[in-house]
């Protein structure tokens, strides 16, 4: 769909079955809180499924907002490549209630695997945005890269279901992101279906990073897992993680530039002795600076740990 004018809301309602053109959304004027387009599945959502011939991106956005998915599958199990794909400004795209489905047996982690994201976002702006009760098969759930502002949305209840892949990432950010005021909730189930909440890392984009009054908690893995990045602010965040194994809540390694201010940094419960915050740089670090942040440490723990 692409070049209309929207004059009222639309809803698409799919029955049970395999739908494998794909969509397409672009340049699409009228749209609105009121005047929006909505694409739901009227069966359980495993069997209204929307696939592609082509590798992956079952769905690609440029240029719109209020757009909503509900009830459905995005791929079908062990696809290569990404389920859903954006580009531009976009605002207000919602997924409720649904599967992401990738290849289960990539094993991706710390630079955003993004070959294998439920969601992939290059440079543009996502924002007040919902993925809210939705399942990730395979590889990372959602990699934001470039020169991108990501503000103001909420990932809730995300369930990584991938054993093959236990280190699979909630969301994953690289250099140049701008990522303020989301939360991202993730609800794992055991700790082979972890991973960590939200991963910053990146071996191909520079860039200054923002990472600033978002609320991040996870049930196993990190909240906030950093790794490879030439320079990041982290500001004014909570983060939270319960029953850790063997990851504190916050980690930094090979990040030059540091800047860590009012923060609060909590550990519900653990059975490990990692700590709550550790800051791990071997690539002779410009500057780390750690300042004025709360560390709530409920177990036995090091609250914070720095090896430079």
């Amino acid at each position: 769909m692409s070049a209309v004018n929207l004059t009222g809301p639309v809803t698409f309602e799919l029955p049970t079955g395999n739908y494998p053109a794909g969509i397409e959304l672009s340049l699409i004027s009228g749209l609105n809180a009121t005047n929006n387009i909505t694409f739901v599945g009227l069966g359980e959502r495993e069997n209204v499924v929307l696939e592609t011939n082509d590798i992956g991106r079952f769905i690609k956005f440029k240029d719109v907002s209020h757009i909503n998915f509900e009830n459905l599958q995005i791929g079908k199990d062990n696809t290569e490549g990404e389920t859903v794909n954006f580009l531009g400004t976009n605002e207000a795209i919602n997924f409720r209630n649904c599967n992401f489905n990738s290849d289960e047996y990539t094993d991706l982690f710390y630079y955003g695997g993004t070959d294998q994201s439920g969601i992939e976002y290059f440079d543009g702006t996502w924002n007040n945005s919902e993925v809210i009760n939705s399942v990730f098969k395979g590889g990372n759930a959602i990699t934001f890269k470039g020169t991108l502002q990501v503000q103001h949305n909420h990932f809730i209840n995300q369930e990584p279901n991938c054993y093959e892949c236990a280190d699979q990432s909630g969301v994953v950010i690289g250099g140049g992101v701008v990522f303020v005021g989301n939360t991202i909730s993730i609800a794992a189930t055991d700790f082979d279906r972890g991973g960590n909440a939200l991963v910053v890392s990146d071996e191909n984009y520079s860039g200054k990073v923002i990472v600033a009054q978002n609320q991040i908690s996870t049930s196993y893995g990190s909240a906030v897992y950093v790794q490879g990045i030439d320079s990041l602010l982290f500001y004014n965040n909570f983060l939270s993680s319960s029953n850790l194994q063997y990851d504190p809540v916050l980690y930094v390694s090979e990040t030059a530039y540091l800047d860590a201010l009012f923060n609060t940094v909590e550990a519900v419960s653990s059975d490990n002795t990692i700590g709550s915050v550790y800051i791990s740089n071997y690539s002779e670090p410009a500057r780390v600076s750690f300042i004025n942040n709360l560390i709530v440490n409920n177990y036995d723990g090091s609250a914070l740990e720095i090896d430079l």
